[in-house]
């Protein structure tokens, strides 16, 4: 609790002399490698020393939605978010708690139903659901242990809680822990090389209850593509189950200066990852498992100059996923249930390209003027269910654009900036034989409205605008920033008509330290 305390109070805004809000956007470009598992990449800029810390408030109406989204969302969020640098040591760090409700959510019991893990739990109960995300990020790089070599880790706490007021009931939390250790060396004056290790420990809780005993309800415990067990609902008294998981892995990292102002940043991951389900504790029952690997590279070229600031980015994943069910027969005599037979009867394979070009334009000393940007994306997924001839395939490709000015008065900045995208399916197939013995719950509620969802043509617009106050150079500089998301499909399919749309607002009090 005092480490935990400790980083709290470092994040939080402190006074000194005022930090232009465009220096945030500045750092924020140059630590471009924040999100890389080897944490020393951030020691490319020792002398970096700016935070920002916020409130926001945000609301959300959602008429274009799959079968999970809520019809309406709101709720606040709290983050602080800081670099720095002292004594060669170099260290990052975020903080962020949410606390939100959202309204009308359908067809699950569960906080976070996007996950790749089909084994997951729903009912057809439409319910508001009040929910806590918490989050503590740090990234800690020492001096140089020698003249060729740096250390750094990276460590995250994560929580997500969530309840439902309305019968039947759940209770969710998840907790994730996350740990990479990590080296870099420098092998001469162009070239690093570094290693670092990847550990994820998760573990999710689900209960559900009844208020009203005197009125049953049926929920379904999901197995991938429509299928759900027993080809039925469970009649519900109480349920609990637990998923308990953990990711395995590691990573390559190379560095090469071109000179002082350009140089390239690239990593290359493997991470193995396995979860299991259970349903109770006193008569443990396997609900399934879950496993992956990942092979994952990333990349970030820049360069600077005096006037302009260029970035590429590159992300590649590739992930292989198999699904585990099991038959059990329990035993009398132990009075638990014992596996008879397992065998794979889900896999899925889902490939990530992500390419982004970005251009930072300065003006008179060396103020940033401009923000521009465009990037594509293009997913795929295939899902296969062999034992019922289940098939799902998805490719998606996004292009995205960006632009924001900087308007600078004497003492104070004002930021406008837009961001857009538009998403289409370049090929797309469901295959689902529906059965006569089941009422196909999870396909018609879940699995094909869904997939329409993802496969339709989407746009989405997004506008911020931010004004930075002048105030006294004792104090930080505080800023407030307004946030309005337009997100609609510009054709209709078999399950959704055209011109529905999203709208996502939010507002923001901050203060750049």
């Amino acid at each position: 609790m005092k480490t935990l305390f400790y980083l709290v109070v470092l994040l939080l805004p402190a006074g000194a002399f005022a930090q232009p809000a465009a220096e945030w956007q500045k750092a924020q470009w140059r630590q471009n490698t924040v999100l890389f598992d080897n944490p020393v990449f951030l020691a490319d800029n020792d002398s970096i020393n700016i935070g920002n810390a916020s409130l926001q408030y945000f609301s959300g109406n959602n008429k274009f939605r799959d079968a999970y989204m809520p019809e309406k969302s709101q709720g606040f969020k709290v983050q602080s978010e800081k670099f720095l640098s002292f004594n060669n040591w170099v260290i990052y760090g975020n903080f962020h708690f949410s606390k939100f409700e959202d309204f009308q959510t359908r067809m699950t019991s569960m906080n976070n139903p996007y996950s790749d893990n089909p084994y997951q739990v729903a009912d057809s109960s439409y319910g508001d659901w009040r929910k806590q995300h918490y989050l503590l990020q740090a990234k800690i790089v020492s001096p140089k242990i020698n003249r060729y070599t740096r250390a750094g880790i990276g460590l995250t706490y994560e929580v997500l809680n969530g309840a439902r007021q309305k019968d039947p009931r759940p209770l969710d939390k998840t907790i994730n822990i996350e740990l990479t250790p990590s080296l870099m060396f420098d092998l001469h004056n162009h070239w690093k090389l570094g290693i670092n290790g990847y550990y994820n420990r998760k573990r999710e809780d689900l209960s559900i209850s009844l208020e009203n005993h005197l009125r049953n309800k049926e929920i379904f415990k999901l197995s991938g593509m429509g299928e759900y067990l027993y080809n039925g609902p469970i009649i519900l008294g109480s349920l609990s189950r637990a998923y308990e998981g953990n990711i395995y892995g590691g990573g390559i990292s190379v560095g090469y200066d071109f000179n002082q102002n350009k140089r390239l940043r690239s990593i290359i991951s493997f991470k193995q990852n396995t979860e299991n389900v259970t349903d109770g504790t006193s008569t443990p029952f396997n609900g399934g498992k879950h496993q992956y690997n990942d092979i994952e590279a990333q990349l970030v070229y820049s360069s600077v100059s005096t006037s302009k600031e260029h970035q590429l980015s590159v992300y590649l994943l590739n992930r292989n996923i198999s699904n585990t069910e099991y038959v059990q027969v329990y035993n009398t005599t132990t009075q638990s249930y014992i596996v008879i037979h397992q065998s794979e009867m889900n896999s899925k394979i889902r490939t990530e390209t992500n390419i982004r070009y970005q251009l930072l334009l300065t003006g008179k000393e060396k103020r940033v003027n401009w923000i521009l940007g465009a990037g594509t994306n293009l997913r795929s997924s295939e899902e296969l269910y062999p034992s019922t001839n289940g098939l799902e395939q998805l490719t998606t490709l996004q292009v995205s654009l960006e632009s924001g000015k900087w308007i600078h008065f004497p003492k104070s900045q004002l930021l406008i900036k837009y961001n857009g995208s538009y998403q289409t399916a370049l090929s797309s197939q469901l295959r689902y034989i529906h059965k006569s013995f089941s009422n196909n719950f999870a396909a018609y509620q879940i699995t094909y409205p869904n997939f329409y969802f993802n496969s339709i043509d989407q746009l989405s617009n997004r506008l911020d605008v931010q004004y930075s106050f002048s105030v006294p150079k004792v104090l930080s500089q505080l800023y407030v920033k307004g946030s309005y998301t337009h997100f609609s499909n510009t054709r209709d399919n078999t399950y959704y008509k055209a011109g529905l749309a999203n709208q996502f607002y939010s507002i923001s009090i901050g203060v750049f330290n």
